[in-house]
């Protein structure tokens, strides 16, 4: 165990080793080049067949980079800096020497165990045999050829092929230079560059791969021609839902393609094929014109209406009251860089943005410095408009950021009504056309007023004098609902008999452009003298005697012809005609209704003998108690129970039936009898009255003249000048 076996070792054994080592590391790196270099070609014509065939645009070619470069990267991980960067032990190494070299038997490999100190046990081993074996192999190692252990026939092959590979790649890029730069500037260096062809078409409007059109528009298809015009050329096109088709292009001066697609729901893709022209897929993205999805109609009333503001949703008709405020607040689908408000024929208002898909406008029914401000704090419109609301038809103009305007818009119609004035009733109750000087008229008054009063008043006027406004007691501003009754006496306005008065009542209403004032409809009444007035009354009485003998006579003529179609029946009950049974069952019902309406018409007589203040006791027992009563019975309880009992003899005549009906007759005419006579004597009565009358009115005028001339025959005697004399005062009727 000198230092001779050590020298070997080295210099006839580790040193060849290393060497072999190193040649083997070779070896291997060409193999892996030779592998990367038929990935390279493979991978860079897969590449660019894709982006000739499919032209991609960048967005793909950096994904298809990106799964290139990854696959090189594990690829080259796996064939070529692993295998290279694994260590190769020298045991490896001289065990695959001993196989190429069998007469070495396995000595080399046994050797270098040895000189590394792989000896085992050392009680069991001699030094002197382990210095034996390192000599042997160290002189015999010179004899052997360690590369003989490398497969240099299957490195030449790679050699080769790398060779083969590196060739071609160049001679493709000297044969086909500019194919080669194209698909190096488009796929590694990402520039929009074209393949060479003979033809390109380029579809305008889609420089950047893509283009939002609107949806619910005809999507048409320009593209423009360099090169060679092809001879037909197609667009093929499909959606996301499966939609696809294939639509011709037409060619227009010779350097233009259209096509249309038809209307626009959903995204369209895209590519034109042309002669050697195929390009990329192209997006046409489908979106939305700007629209509104709902809309709030807010109602600001003028202040003086005191009304509460009043929401509206998705109505398209908006009746508005003149001096109120409109607020409209609308939600959209999109964002909108302008939003207008117009009119049929008036330029249009900015909405105001307060939110990116919410606008808002606020606008008057009349110019803010007459009263057009709204309630509830009502600001003025947003922008300045020379007008205001008008009736007419309105629509919001949109306009988003592509340029498009919204197709169709809801159109809003507007009707502006002014405040109508407040509404008037007045009614006097027991008064007819005439009236005496001593008439104390019962009114009932009613006013109202959507949004209140300011005030009401009872207005007068005698011939064409100006009229006289009263106010009405209990009468408050801002009211909206009034009511009144009150008595209304004709003597203190001292009206002369033969003059007419007009009364009526009026109201204004709180419209600061106003005020509108309401009126009730005028009732004229003509003042007459109580002489007069009795005359007319008398005159209807007799009209209503008269009304009433007719209705007699014609209850006659029923009860006559009942008993004719009746007969006598006897004990065999017969069924009389039914047709005629029903005509006079409904005679006999409108005699009551005309027996009520005179009985009316009395009362009307009774009221305004009592409202001219000519009514005495006597003349309201007759009139009340032995006319109008007996009438009213008449009309409600006889005359329809007459009715029921002719209409029962349709069915069947009894006896029984016949004599009801009968006695029913008998009733009415005996009623009718004797209130006929309380009118006869009701009216000799006032005959007389009235006649009474006029001797007394005739001995007034008598006695007055005898004065007058007993004064003047005095004045004769003693001799006086004839002096202005007062008339004689005459007593009133």
């Amino acid at each position: 165990m000198s230092a001779m076996p050590t020298d070997l070792v080295h210099d006839r054994l580790l040193r060849p080793l290393e060497q072999l080592r190193r040649r083997a590391r070779w070896y291997i790196a060409l193999d892996g080049l030779s592998r990367f270099a038929w990935v390279l070609l493979v991978s860079g014509v897969v590449q660019l067949a894709l982006d000739y065939w499919l032209r991609f645009p960048v967005e793909q070619r950096i994904a298809v980079n990106l799964v290139i470069t990854v696959f090189w990267i594990v690829f080259i991980h796996r064939y070529f800096l692993r295998p290279l960067g694994a260590p190769v032990a020298d045991d490896t190494l001289a065990m695959a020497v001993d196989r190429v070299h069998p007469e070495l038997h396995d000595r080399l490999a046994t050797a270098v165990q040895f000189a590394r100190g792989a000896v085992g046990d050392a009680a069991m081993n001699s030094p002197q045999l382990i210095a034996a074996v390192i000599t042997e192999a160290a002189q015999k190692a010179p004899q052997a050829a360690f590369a003989d252990a490398l497969n240099h026939a299957r490195a030449r092959r790679r050699f080769r092929e790398f060779a083969a590979i590196g060739g071609i790649i160049l001679l493709a890029c000297i044969i086909a230079r500019p194919m080669m730069v194209t698909w190096f500037w488009r796929n590694w260096l990402l520039a929009e560059v074209p393949w060479p062809q003979k033809t390109y078409i380029r579809p305008a409007g889609f420089e950047s791969g893509q283009k939002r059109v609107p949806i619910g528009d005809e999507l048409e298809i320009i593209a423009t021609i360099e090169g060679e015009a092809p001879t037909t050329t197609e667009v093929i096109w499909w959606t996301r839902s499966g939609k696809r088709g294939r639509e011709p292009m037409t060619l227009r001066g010779g350097t233009q393609l259209e096509a249309s697609i038809g209307i626009v729901n959903e995204d369209v893709s895209f590519r034109i094929v042309g002669g050697d022209e195929r390009t990329r897929d192209f997006l046409a993205q489908a979106v939305e014109r700007p629209r509104i999805e709902a809309m709030r109609v807010t109602l600001f009333p003028p202040d003086y209406a005191g009304l509460p503001s009043i929401d509206m949703e998705q109505q398209v008709v908006l009746e508005v009251l003149r001096g109120a405020v409109l607020e409209f607040d609308a939600r959209l689908n999109k964002s909108v860089v302008r939003a207008q408000f117009l009119p049929a024929d008036k330029p249009g208002i900015d909405c105001e943005a307060i939110e990116p898909r919410r606008i808002r406008i606020r606008l008057p029914t009349m110019p803010p410095q007459d009263g057009g401000g709204g309630a509830s704090g009502a600001a003025r419109s947003t922008s300045q408009w020379p007008v205001v609301l008008e009736n007419g038809a309105y629509h919001f103009e949109l306009l988003d950021a592509d340029g498009w305007s919204n197709l169709r818009p809801v159109r809003y119609t507007i009707k502006v009504v002014a405040d109508r004035p407040p509404v008037c009733e007045l009614r006097i109750s027991g008064v007819g056309q005439l009236v005496t000087p001593s008439a104390e008229l019962s009114l009932a008054i009613k006013c109202s007023d959507a949004y209140g009063m300011a005030s009401a008043s009872l207005a007068t006027q005698v011939d064409t004098d100006p009229s006289s406004l009263a106010p009405l007691l209990g009468m408050e501003s801002r009211m909206r609902e009034y009511s009144l009754a009150q008595s209304l006496a004709i003597a203190p306005m001292q009206i002369a008999p033969g003059r007419r008065l007009r009364i009526w009542v009026e109201s204004s209403d709180l419209d600061p452009s106003g005020p509108n004032v309401g009126q009730s409809t005028p009732i004229e009444m003509r003042v007459v003298t109580i002489e007069e007035l009795l005359a007319d009354l008398a005159r209807r009485e007799m009209e209503l005697r008269r009304e009433f003998e007719r209705l007699t006579s014609e209850q006659r003529v029923l009860y006559d012809t009942l008993s004719r179609i009746v007969g006598d029946v006897g004990e065999s009950p017969a069924a009389p005609p039914a047709q005629q049974i029903a005509a006079l069952a409904r005679r006999q019902t409108s005699h009551a209704a005309r027996v009520l309406a005179i009985s009316r018409q009395f009362e009307q007589v009774l009221a305004e003998l009592k409202t001219n203040k000519v009514m005495r006791a006597e003349d309201e027992r007759r009139l009340a108690d032995r006319i109008i009563r007996p009438l009213e019975t008449l009309a409600r309880e006889s005359i329809p129970r007459a009715g029921e009992r002719i209409s029962g003899l349709r069915q069947s005549a009894t006896a029984n039936l016949i004599a009801q009906a009968n006695a029913s007759q008998d009733e009415i005419l005996r009623q009718m009898r004797e209130i006929l006579a309380n009118m006869l004597e009701w009216e000799g009565y006032r005959e007389a009255i009235a006649l009474l009358r006029e001797i007394i009115t005739q001995q007034q005028e008598l006695r007055g003249a005898t004065l007058d001339a007993v004064e003047k025959q005095l004045e004769s005697i003693l001799g006086e000048e004839p002096a202005e004399v007062a008339p004689t005062s005459r007593p009133k009727p």
